[in-house]
């Protein structure tokens, strides 16, 4: 019955609600990057090809400061309610593993249309 308890965290986030925020931040990046930034620039006479290559490293870069975020935020585990961590994105951006080291239960959250 101690071993329980000790397991359990004392702040910790559920998983789903993160990937959630996660994914709109995502979302959003994307949305400005093509939406404003984009045509923007085009007006400016820089060409599509250097907006779209651009658009591509700006977006890779939100993943990887968004990837080292999300390893500082606890998870809350299903199995022994402690504190999972994020392992990475399985392929990104719409699969994120997170990995309790209490139980050591790997769960994998998906986003899709449900």
């Amino acid at each position: 019955m101690n071993r329980k308890i000790e397991q359990v965290a004392g702040f910790a986030v559920p998983g789903k609600l993160v990937v959630g925020c996660v994914f709109m931040i995502q979302f959003m990046a994307l949305i400005m990057g093509l939406g404003m930034l984009g045509p923007y620039f085009h007006e400016r006479g820089v060409h599509y090809l250097i907006i779209g290559i651009g658009a591509l490293t700006a977006f890779a870069v939100v993943q990887v400061v968004l990837g080292l975020g999300l390893k500082l935020v606890p998870v809350r585990c299903l199995r022994c309610r402690g504190r999972s961590r994020f392992l990475g994105f399985s392929w990104w951006p719409f699969v994120y593993r997170f990995g309790c080291s209490g139980c050591g239960l790997l769960r994998r959250i998906e986003v899709g249309a449900r």
